[in-house]
């Protein structure tokens, strides 16, 4: 497994050498890659990532190696939480979106069945909260029914974002991310659409700047792959030494 640091990401993108496939077994077992943060001093902060808007979209990997303490981050704003809680032996997952007075605008509570470790599994989401549209998706299953405190209000995720703990490094998570597209002010109909990012399973690749899913290019993409941005000038800031590993599909 190879470390990371800052000279290891490009923009918006973490960057290697090659076209940021590994395959395990030959060509039939071509794969993405990801990163793994160790649960104690690895994270990535993103401080120019900006959102606001009534209309957000998102997809994310992500695989839990073990149980994770309570509230520890997947993703992290002020406005929107992303985040395993443990009880008793499982994992299981909160989506919390927020205004920028820390209202919330919607949520989706997770069970620990959904969150198994050793697993990679896949999560996307599609609001559009001025039509009172609130859509997700685990592992190819429509969650949209499953959300609560929703309200007519505006995303916003205007001071950065943070990965694998909170901006300020507390409450880590020892957790594998790959291929994290986030988008605002489009409503992609991620249950229409679910195979665009999710292909049944069999993850598509989202190409140098998130655009290959066919959803334009978002404001944040985070592929462990050899890719540029969106045009960004804002680096990533890396924190502790997170490690290359085999992706979904791998």
């Amino acid at each position: 497994m190879k470390s990371f640091t800052k000279s290891n990401y490009t923009k918006k993108s973490i960057s290697f050498s090659g076209r940021g496939y590994r395959s395990p077994s030959g060509p039939s077992g071509f794969g993405l890659l990801g990163t793994e943060y160790d649960g104690t001093n690895d994270y990535i902060t993103d401080p120019e990532f900006d959102v606001d808007s009534k209309l957000f979209s998102g997809s994310m990997w992500l695989f839990a190696p073990g149980s994770n303490p309570s509230a520890s981050t997947i993703m992290f704003n002020g406005a929107a939480k992303l985040k395993f809680v443990t009880l008793g032996t499982g994992n299981e997952w909160h989506a919390d979106f927020r205004d920028s007075t820390n209202t919330r605008v919607c949520r989706w509570l997770g069970t620990s069945s959904e969150v198994l470790t050793g697993d990679w599994h896949h999560f996307g989401w599609s609001i559009d909260a001025g039509s009172s549209i609130y859509q997700a998706v685990w592992d190819g299953t429509d969650l949209s029914s499953q959300y609560t405190d929703e309200a007519d209000l505006t995303i916003n995720l205007k001071s950065g974002v943070s990965f694998a703990a909170t901006s300020s490094g507390s409450n880590p998570s020892n957790i594998r991310l790959s291929q994290v597209w986030m988008k605002s002010g489009i409503n992609v109909d991620i249950v229409t659409n679910l195979n665009d990012f999710y292909g049944g399973g069999n993850p598509p690749d989202g190409g140098v700047d998130g655009s290959g899913f066919g959803h334009g290019i978002p404001e944040f993409w985070m592929q462990s792959g050899n890719g540029t941005n969106d045009g960004s000038s804002a680096d990533f800031t890396v924190v502790g030494a997170p490690l290359e590993v085999a992706g979904p599909g791998a």
